[in-house]
Protein backbone atom coordinates (compact mmCIF):
# COMPACT_ATOMS: atom_id res chain seq x y z
CA UNK A 1 0.00 0.00 0.00
CA UNK A 2 1.01 3.25 -1.24
CA UNK A 3 1.36 6.47 1.19
CA UNK A 4 1.55 9.77 -0.59
CA UNK A 5 3.20 12.21 2.11
CA UNK A 6 -0.58 14.16 2.20
CA UNK A 7 -2.17 11.20 3.61
CA UNK A 8 0.91 10.91 5.76
CA UNK A 9 0.08 13.74 7.62
CA UNK A 10 -3.10 13.91 7.71
CA UNK A 11 -2.89 10.23 9.54
CA UNK A 12 -0.48 11.69 11.77
CA UNK A 13 -2.69 14.23 12.75
CA UNK A 14 -5.29 12.08 13.19
CA UNK A 15 -3.72 10.14 15.54
CA UNK A 16 -2.84 13.18 17.47
CA UNK A 17 -6.15 14.45 17.41
CA UNK A 18 -7.48 11.14 19.32
CA UNK A 19 -4.64 10.34 21.19
CA UNK A 20 -3.98 13.75 22.89
CA UNK A 21 -7.20 15.95 22.67
CA UNK A 22 -9.65 13.53 23.50
CA UNK A 23 -11.56 14.74 20.61
CA UNK A 24 -15.31 13.35 19.41
CA UNK A 25 -15.56 11.29 16.65
CA UNK A 26 -15.60 14.19 14.17
CA UNK A 27 -12.53 17.20 16.03
CA UNK A 28 -13.87 20.77 16.34
CA UNK A 29 -12.56 23.11 13.96
CA UNK A 30 -10.30 24.15 17.25
CA UNK A 31 -8.61 20.87 17.89
CA UNK A 32 -7.63 21.06 14.46
CA UNK A 33 -6.40 24.60 14.88
CA UNK A 34 -4.32 23.25 17.75
CA UNK A 35 -3.31 20.38 16.16
CA UNK A 36 -1.86 22.03 12.87
CA UNK A 37 -0.08 24.37 15.78
CA UNK A 38 1.85 20.88 17.16
CA UNK A 39 2.47 19.28 14.12
CA UNK A 40 3.89 22.37 12.68
CA UNK A 41 6.80 22.46 14.46
CA UNK A 42 7.42 18.50 13.00
CA UNK A 43 7.43 20.35 9.48
CA UNK A 44 9.50 23.97 10.25
CA UNK A 45 13.64 24.15 10.47
CA UNK A 46 14.64 27.08 12.57
CA UNK A 47 17.86 28.62 12.26
CA UNK A 48 20.21 26.97 15.48
CA UNK A 49 20.52 30.83 16.51
CA UNK A 50 16.72 30.68 17.49
CA UNK A 51 17.13 28.61 20.69
CA UNK A 52 20.07 30.60 22.65
CA UNK A 53 21.77 26.64 23.88
CA UNK A 54 17.81 26.52 25.33
CA UNK A 55 16.10 22.97 25.33
CA UNK A 56 13.06 24.72 25.67
CA UNK A 57 10.82 25.81 22.13
CA UNK A 58 8.29 28.63 22.94
CA UNK A 59 4.72 28.25 21.62
CA UNK A 60 3.06 31.74 22.45
CA UNK A 61 -0.49 32.32 22.35
CA UNK A 62 -0.64 36.55 21.85
CA UNK A 63 -3.72 37.71 23.14
CA UNK A 64 -7.27 36.07 24.43
CA UNK A 65 -8.62 33.25 23.07
CA UNK A 66 -10.90 29.90 24.14
CA UNK A 67 -8.73 27.70 22.39
CA UNK A 68 -6.29 28.17 25.38
CA UNK A 69 -7.04 25.26 27.20
CA UNK A 70 -6.26 22.83 24.31
CA UNK A 71 -3.53 24.71 23.40
CA UNK A 72 -1.67 24.42 27.16
CA UNK A 73 -2.27 20.33 26.16
CA UNK A 74 0.76 20.65 24.07
CA UNK A 75 2.79 22.14 26.71
CA UNK A 76 5.54 19.82 28.48
CA UNK A 77 5.59 17.35 25.22
CA UNK A 78 9.11 17.12 23.48
CA UNK A 79 9.81 17.78 20.02
CA UNK A 80 13.21 18.00 18.63
CA UNK A 81 14.45 17.23 22.01
CA UNK A 82 13.29 20.95 23.33
CA UNK A 83 10.06 20.94 25.97
CA UNK A 84 7.61 22.81 24.93
CA UNK A 85 6.41 25.41 26.95
CA UNK A 86 3.32 27.14 26.35
CA UNK A 87 3.08 31.22 26.93
CA UNK A 88 0.31 33.37 27.06
CA UNK A 89 -0.64 36.52 28.44
CA UNK A 90 2.18 37.57 26.89
CA UNK A 91 3.31 41.50 26.10
CA UNK A 92 4.71 42.87 23.14
CA UNK A 93 8.09 43.59 24.06
CA UNK A 94 8.28 39.44 25.71
CA UNK A 95 8.09 37.95 22.22
CA UNK A 96 10.99 37.73 21.30
CA UNK A 97 11.49 34.33 22.62
CA UNK A 98 8.68 32.55 20.83
CA UNK A 99 9.38 30.19 18.23
CA UNK A 100 5.51 29.89 17.44
CA UNK A 101 3.13 33.10 17.68
CA UNK A 102 -0.35 32.55 17.79
CA UNK A 103 -2.63 35.25 16.94
CA UNK A 104 -6.24 34.62 17.61
CA UNK A 105 -9.07 35.73 14.97
CA UNK A 106 -10.00 38.07 17.84
CA UNK A 107 -6.37 39.56 18.00
CA UNK A 108 -6.14 42.37 14.86
CA UNK A 109 -5.42 46.09 16.88
CA UNK A 110 -2.12 45.17 17.40
CA UNK A 111 -1.11 42.56 15.14
CA UNK A 112 0.23 44.50 11.77
CA UNK A 113 2.76 46.10 13.91
CA UNK A 114 4.01 43.15 16.04
CA UNK A 115 4.48 41.59 12.57
CA UNK A 116 6.47 44.32 11.13
CA UNK A 117 9.02 44.48 14.22
CA UNK A 118 9.33 40.15 13.46
CA UNK A 119 10.70 40.45 10.05
CA UNK A 120 13.74 38.90 9.75
CA UNK A 121 13.42 37.39 13.21
CA UNK A 122 13.45 33.58 13.50
CA UNK A 123 9.94 33.74 15.01
CA UNK A 124 6.79 31.30 12.79
CA UNK A 125 3.82 33.70 12.90
CA UNK A 126 0.66 32.03 12.84
CA UNK A 127 -2.61 33.27 12.88
CA UNK A 128 -6.57 33.40 11.71
CA UNK A 129 -7.60 36.70 11.22
CA UNK A 130 -8.94 36.77 7.66
CA UNK A 131 -5.88 37.35 5.32
CA UNK A 132 -3.23 37.25 7.91
CA UNK A 133 -0.78 35.75 5.94
CA UNK A 134 -1.19 37.90 2.60
CA UNK A 135 -0.68 40.71 5.63
CA UNK A 136 2.51 39.63 6.81
CA UNK A 137 2.43 36.29 8.70
CA UNK A 138 3.36 32.97 7.76
CA UNK A 139 1.04 30.90 7.91
CA UNK A 140 -2.88 31.48 8.42
CA UNK A 141 -5.76 29.53 9.25
CA UNK A 142 -8.31 30.02 7.07
CA UNK A 143 -12.11 28.04 6.55
CA UNK A 144 -13.57 26.80 2.95
CA UNK A 145 -16.62 24.50 2.97
CA UNK A 146 -16.47 24.01 6.32
CA UNK A 147 -12.79 22.72 6.42
CA UNK A 148 -10.23 23.91 8.11
CA UNK A 149 -7.23 24.93 5.99
CA UNK A 150 -4.24 26.66 5.94
CA UNK A 151 -2.15 29.49 3.74
CA UNK A 152 1.66 29.57 3.68
CA UNK A 153 3.23 33.12 2.83
CA UNK A 154 7.18 31.37 1.80
CA UNK A 155 8.38 34.93 1.41
CA UNK A 156 7.64 35.99 4.84
CA UNK A 157 9.04 32.97 6.19
CA UNK A 158 12.46 32.85 3.98
CA UNK A 159 13.18 36.08 5.21
CA UNK A 160 13.05 35.24 9.28
CA UNK A 161 15.58 32.00 7.96
CA UNK A 162 12.60 29.55 8.81
CA UNK A 163 12.70 26.57 6.38
CA UNK A 164 9.54 25.01 5.64
CA UNK A 165 9.04 21.28 4.54
CA UNK A 166 7.75 20.57 1.15
CA UNK A 167 5.63 18.40 3.03
CA UNK A 168 4.15 21.02 4.60
CA UNK A 169 3.95 23.06 1.47
CA UNK A 170 2.45 20.36 -0.56
CA UNK A 171 -0.84 20.23 1.84
CA UNK A 172 -1.11 24.51 2.33
CA UNK A 173 -2.03 27.08 0.05
CA UNK A 174 0.96 29.00 -0.63
CA UNK A 175 0.57 32.60 -1.36
CA UNK A 176 2.71 35.35 -2.37
CA UNK A 177 4.77 32.91 -4.33
CA UNK A 178 6.32 33.45 -8.28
Amino acid sequence: MFFTRKKLFWGLLWLFMTNSLIASEKPTADQLKTAFLYHFIHFIKWPDHAFKNDTKFYLCVFGETHLSSLIQQIAGKTIQQRIIIVRTDLKIDQLEDCHILFFPQTETQSMQKILDSLVGKPILTVGHASGFASSGGMIGFFEEKSKIHFEINLEQAKQSDLFISSKLLQIGKLIGAK
